[in-house]
């Protein structure tokens, strides 16, 4: 679950290479793997959503211009090429997979499986039925992701194992999300609602997260490869709690029921992601250790002693 796009998606979790700043406002305090167990599932959750749509629509487009969708057949290799008008173009080459160059970012898929209502004219008609998807997506330079999905109509059912670049350290992603989701989409985009539980592991230099959240979610997206890369990108608006347990060093953290709103907006390659309310406790083992809270804008850890930064 990891990837970010450049025009239009992928890993919010993985493009996650967002910059950051101290661990904590006190020099030479720091807590390794606290801005990863605070903010990283979310952005992963919503690369995904985006990762998913700019896959099927490649495929789409490229099956379109390569002349095998008039044959009855799939075109999932070679390259398709987006230029700044909308318009695209495909290539032939590779033929072990499919190159989305879009703008400055260039997205790599190796499709494996796809399962679904073919009979749909269109991308967001094909997302919207039942179906099951199994991918690898790579980001020139950034992140990369192995991407299993399940659709029933309503319920579904992702797995993503990856890596990314969060707040200047790799990060090692296993990740599983399962809920339900409602809405419209159109040929430009989709207008949803989801709740999930995400569950699974992140991994770091000296810092392992045992994820447990819920989150519901409002999503919005104009993502259509045939629009101006101006007019590209997304929005989410998510009210999470995380119960996720940190092991630091030799300290454990839980998060005791933390409630946070997050917004989220990408447009044109241009990413904004912020913490609107952030609300609970950590604990260190069994005993209190600090409160999370918004400080100037910033969501912070406030212990006895220190203020550690939350968000990157």
């Amino acid at each position: 679950m990891v990837l970010r796009n450049a025009a239009v998606l992928l890993v919010p979790a993985l493009t996650c290479a967002c910059g950051g700043g101290e661990a904590a406002s006190v020099p030479g305090v720091t807590l390794p793997g606290l801005t990863a167990a605070f903010g990283l599932p979310r952005i992963v959750a919503a690369d995904l959503m985006a990762s998913r749509s700019l896959l099927v629509e490649a495929v789409y487009r490229a099956s379109s211009l390569s002349g095998a969708a008039s044959k009855g057949a799939v075109t999932s290799t070679g390259t398709l090429t987006v230029d700044a008008g909308g318009e695209s173009r495909w290539g032939a080459s590779p033929n072990d997979r499919l190159v989305v160059e879009c703008g400055d970012v260039r997205h790599e898929f190796v499709l494996r499986t796809a399962q679904g209502d073919n009979t749909q004219g269109s991308a967001a008609g094909w997302l919207s039925r039942p179906h099951t998807l199994s991918y690898r997506h790579e980001v020139e330079s950034g992140p990369s992701a192995d991407v299993d999905a399940q659709f029933d109509g309503a319920r579904f059912w992702v797995h993503a194992v990856g890596s990314a670049v969060y707040d200047g350290g790799k990060v090692e992603i296993d990740l599983v999300a399962e809920g339900a989701t409602q809405g419209v989409k159109d040929l430009d985009g989709a207008d949803l609602t989801t709740q999930y539980a995400c569950t699974g592991t992140l991994q770091g230099d000296g810092f392992a997260v045992e994820v447990r959240e819920t989150q519901s979610i409002r999503f919005a997206s104009a993502t259509s490869l045939r629009l101006l890369p101006g007019q590209r990108g997304s929005a989410s608006s998510a009210t999470t709690r995380i119960d996720s347990l940190l092991r630091s060093g030799d300290a454990e953290y839980q998060f005791d029921g933390v409630q946070v709103r997050s917004d989220y907006g990408e447009k044109g390659g241009r990413m904004r992601n912020r913490e609107t309310r952030v609300q609970g406790s950590v604990l260190r083992g069994r005993d209190p250790f600090g409160e999370c809270s918004m400080v100037d804008g910033v969501p912070m850890l406030t212990s006895a002693r220190d203020r550690f930064r939350l968000g990157v």
